[in-house]
């Protein structure tokens, strides 16, 4: 009797959970009339827990609510940075642009939207009151608020977002979330009162993030009184009246960069952090007294610090030799990458890339990835790459011409879309579809698939006898990568000069 009471309770345990997994419904949003709602708030008004509503691209003048609904709230392609911009709800100055009530746990979803022009007393983007929602790839910008311009009091994950251009008294683009907050952009975001230009009170880990160009009017202009642990970020040209860089940061600080920043009065790259600070780079930031660091009672070791004169373990003060990358401005030079000397901060940290979880990613301009002794300062995402070539450089007409390429990725999983083609003397560019050449920028490939560790070719992938009839002179023949759905390339794209004589 019991095994068929317990079978009964299984049954319909599945039941119900099948049940509420067929009762999901997915909404459509379009402000043309064509979705099942005009507007986002009457489809989450419609909506109950385990529902997805999509947004398609336009701008919705709301200022919306979840009222504790666990939903999805989404673009139609939260990961295309074209359609995230053309998304956009838009508080219009009318108060909070997104509110959660606080009791959503972290099933609920907000993903892959603008949240712009909310301004209010409390807070102007996105209202959290401890809500454990997650938050990915928004562009939070141009809000106003007292506390959290751009977000305030959220508690779940936020993920791959750019936080710029908000203004608020304390904490200008993130403030009072304790969540963990990485992959994330916070640029341009001010206070006007007090502290937290970037970050302000957050207490959630903060790491892989870039902040910069962030100001305080008192303290802490890229990160000011946080409680977590700040890992791999670069923290640069921010600037407060002290700690311009970061201010009162009480837990571990490692493999930052932290550079560029400008306190008014001291301690222009960090003030009164008391947490380890590890791995790092700390250089050229400027303040009237201790440009680099003021009153930090912490223990620094395997840093390279300009002008430190404090000891401790593996503790460097040469110039880091950074470098213009792919990226970003603090690449360490390297001479296997094509520099002319290499960074005192290659291969100077105090554990292995692969214990600290940067072995995916990379500090030299060539994107090889950082193996062996972890290397100081901050680690950029390794970038997909792609190498094409032909047969030869010289064709005449009837030529066989035959087309490889070679494409990698030592970096994390990552989709994107591939190109291939030639652009011909007077600039007009034909790309292969696979079935021939067609006009414009054109993929190969749509959303393919790049596992870490991959690697195709060199291989050919393109055959054909030069057609009588072409122009002479000078073609490429190229090959680029670039994300789903944006003709924007990752990296430079490979091209391979050849001519066609008559």
């Amino acid at each position: 009797m019991a095994r068929l009471f317990d079978c009964v309770v299984l049954c319909g345990l599945i039941f119900c959970l099948s049940a509420a997994g067929l009762c999901a419904a997915e909404y459509h949003v379009n402000h043309n009339g064509t979705g099942d709602f005009e507007a986002i708030q009457d489809a989450i008004d419609g909506a109950v827990d385990g529902d997805v509503v999509i947004v398609h691209p336009g701008t919705y003048h709301e200022n919306i609510h979840f009222d504790g609904k666990n939903i999805v709230l989404r673009s139609t392609d939260p990961e295309n940075n074209h359609i995230v911009a053309s998304t956009v709800i838009d508080g219009s100055q009318n108060g909070t642009t997104v509110m959660f009530a606080g009791t959503e746990n972290d099933t609920c979803l907000l993903s892959g939207l603008t949240i712009t022009n909310g301004e209010s007393y409390d807070v102007g983007g996105i209202s959290g009151n401890a809500a454990l929602a997650a938050i990915s790839y928004c562009t939070i910008s141009a809000n106003v608020g007292r506390y959290g311009g751009g977000v305030d009091d959220c508690d779940g994950s936020i993920a791959n977002c750019a936080i710029t251009g908000n203004t608020a008294m304390e904490g200008g683009g993130l403030y009072d979330c304790d969540g963990a907050i990485t992959d994330c952009t916070v640029t341009d975001n001010s206070t006007t009162d007090s502290y937290g230009g970037g970050l302000g009170d957050c207490n959630g880990v903060i790491s892989n993030c870039t902040i910069s160009g962030n100001s305080a009017a008192g303290y802490g202009g890229g990160i000011g009184c946080c409680g977590g642990s700040i890992t791999n970020c670069a923290v640069s040209g921010n600037s407060a009246d002290y700690g311009g860089g970061l201010a009162y940061c009480g837990e571990a600080i490692t493999g930052c960069t932290i550079t560029g920043n400008a306190g008014t009065s001291y301690g222009g790259g960090l003030f009164q952090c008391d947490g380890a600070l590890t791995n790092c780079i700390v250089w050229r930031n400027e303040a009237p007294e201790d440009p680099e660091l003021r009153e930090c009672t912490t223990t620094v070791a395997h840093c390279c610090i300009r002008n430190w004169t404090g000891g401790g373990e593996g503790n460097i003060s040469s110039d880091p030799l950074f470098t213009e990358g792919p990226l970003g401005d603090y690449y360490l030079s390297c001479r296997d990458a094509g520099q002319n000397s290499n960074s005192p901060c290659i291969d100077a940290g105090n554990d292995t890339a692969s214990s600290l979880g940067l072995d995916r990613r990379a500090t030299r301009t060539d994107n090889v990835r950082d193996t062996g002794v972890v290397d100081m300062g901050y680690h950029y995402l390794i970038q997909p790459t792609i190498h094409c070539s032909l047969n030869a450089a010289h064709f005449s007409p009837g030529d066989l011409l035959t087309a490889s390429v070679e494409a990698q990725n030592q970096g994390n999983a990552v989709s994107v879309d591939v190109y291939i083609g030639f652009i011909l003397p007077d600039g007009t560019i034909f790309c292969y579809v696979g079935t021939g050449l067609v006009g414009g920028i054109v993929p190969w490939f749509e959303a393919i698939s790049l596992p870490a560790g991959f690697h195709y070719g060199p291989a050919e992938v393109l055959r054909l006898n030069v057609p009588g009839g072409l122009p002479a002179g000078d073609y490429l023949f190229g090959a680029a990568l670039s994300k789903p759905g944006r003709v924007k390339f990752i990296g430079q794209p490979s091209l391979f000069p050849f001519n066609i004589t008559e």
